[in-house]
């Protein structure tokens, strides 16, 4: 998975005071923003993407019925004085300087008032920031990964692929030492397991078939090396999972209701690895 450049803090809060029809860029304080933006075409997709949030917001608080006074009320809580009389009082004080740019747009939006409004505030800041920072990486357990591992075997149907005596796989998933290469040992390329791209190995040992799934993947709390006995066998599939030193991940599935059926895909464990 891609992830985008994780931009400054500084320059997220001046772009987020960014109004939409407004020449914000022109004030001097703008001045860092405006030089990333030039530099950085990703930013300024996501500053099109946050005027797209505003044009949502105020479409929604336009939709909204807002209570009678409930403006008040929220900012009362947050310990502020009403915008008007702050206005009031900046007009009757000739000394008071205008707000920053990004003043105003913290005190514009701490005037939403609505549930739905702000629900659909919400939602669309989470969407823009699921866009920028991408999804979390899942950090997998053991017990994830059997678990997985058998929902997708029961749900894999691709099938096919190409001999291994005939076609070798790509390095980066090649088979496991610890699992003998059974003659007539199928390979194909698979998407989805464990949220990778990878290839499975498709045996069959006197009627009883399995598959060696490979990803590249790292998880805590497993082994260098396949156990002697399967780590589950619920379900009428054992299933085992270890790393490789040089960061792959082999889970071997069998559809077998006997559980001693899986030492016949594995090697007796020996010095290589």
């Amino acid at each position: 998975m891609n992830h985008s450049r994780i931009p400054d803090p500084r320059i997220l809060e001046l772009l987020e005071a960014c109004r939409p029809g407004h020449d914000d860029l022109a004030d001097p304080a703008m001045a860092p923003l405006a030089a990333e933006l030039a530099a950085h075409s990703e930013l300024a997709s996501l500053r099109d993407r946050l005027e797209e949030v505003d044009g949502a917001i105020g479409q929604a608080m336009h939709d909204v019925d807002v209570p009678e006074g409930l403006a008040e009320r929220l900012l009362a809580g947050l310990g502020e004085r009403p915008a008007a009389k702050v206005e009031e009082e900046a007009a009757d004080s000739p000394t008071v300087a205008p707000a920053p740019v990004a003043g105003r747009r913290l005190s514009r939006r701490r005037m939403l008032a609505g549930t739905a409004a702000l629900a659909t505030t919400a939602s669309l800041l989470v969407a823009v920031g699921i866009w920028w920072f991408g999804d979390p990486p899942v950090e997998y357990t053991k017990d994830m990964v059997l678990r997985d591992a058998i929902d997708f075997f029961q749900h894999d149907t691709s099938g096919g692929g190409q001999l291994l005596a005939e076609v070798a796989p790509p390095e980066e998933f090649r088979f496991s030492r610890e699992v003998l290469p059974l003659e007539g040992t199928r390979w194909r390329r698979i998407e989805g397991f464990l949220g990778c791209k990878g290839v499975a190995y498709d045996l069959t040992y006197r009627g009883t078939q399995a598959t060696l799934y490979v990803v590249k993947q790292t998880v805590a709390d497993l082994g260098r090396y396949p156990p002697n006995r399967p780590m589950q066998d619920t379900l009428g599939y054992p299933v085992a999972a270890w790393n490789s030193m040089d960061g792959r991940l082999y889970v071997l599935v069998v559809a077998s209701e006997n559980a001693a059926d899986y030492r016949y895909f594995t090697k007796p464990p020996g010095p290589l690895t």
